[in-house]
């Protein structure tokens, strides 16, 4: 009996901590980020401006950081939390080829633009622009 203790030990703190940074990390992130992110045209891009020497070793720190944020996303899926949110914004830190079409794709599913928005209108900040709606439209 003993070894499934340690087991259920390691399941219920690593869905606490989960549930803190779902709670902490997830919020501060969504409400950092530009209101027009998701619009393809209005992309910031990080190579601008950046030193080009520097510019590899600020894609490995960024994609280093996204792999744990992913990681608890996907078990997020499975426990208490807002996986898709948290994949998504693990996008969001990270650097690699598709990106943008990847995050356009999570962003259609129902209800997380408007999860990310109502996190950022308690932040005080605007409401991120909608992707999936043409520009003719949003006028």
């Amino acid at each position: 009996m003993e070894p499934w203790n340690h087991l259920l030990k390691i399941v219920f703190w690593g869905t606490v901590g989960l549930s803190l940074i779902g709670v902490v990390l997830l919020p501060l992130l969504v409400i950092r980020l530009p209101e027009d992110y998701f619009i393809p045209l209005n992309r910031r891009r990080a190579s601008t401006g950046t030193n080009r020497m520097r510019r590899p070793v600020v894609v490995v720190i960024r994609n280093l950081l996204a792999v744990p944020l992913f990681l608890a996303g996907v078990l997020m899926l499975f426990t208490p939390g807002q996986g898709i949110l948290m994949i998504l914004l693990a996008l969001s830190v990270a650097s690699f080829p598709g990106k943008d079409r990847l995050e356009r794709r999570l962003i259609a599913f129902p209800g997380v633009l408007a999860t990310l928005n109502m996190i950022r209108i308690r932040g005080g900040k605007p409401p991120l622009e909608n992707p999936l709606i043409p520009e003719q439209e949003k006028r």
